[in-house]
């Protein structure tokens, strides 16, 4: 299996942006709901990855033609 480089970037990239909107979501969150502690990192681990696997799904596909 050939592995290709380029499009090692493209996941990185996905996965860097969908930290940047994972922290747009828990600032939402914490300002409805107030979280500490463990029960913040556990959101904000399901809500990063609902965002990446999201983008990895609908965006990776999109961006292959253009990348």
């Amino acid at each position: 299996m050939r592995v290709n480089l380029s499009m090692v970037g493209l996941y990185l990239a996905i996965i860097g942006s969908s930290m940047f909107y994972t922290l747009f979501v828990m600032w939402g969150v914490t300002e409805v709901i107030e979280l500490e502690g463990g029960a913040y990192w556990v959101v904000a681990g399901v809500v990063f990855l609902f965002i990446a696997a999201c983008g990895l799904r609908f965006y990776v596909p999109k961006l292959r033609d253009l990348w």
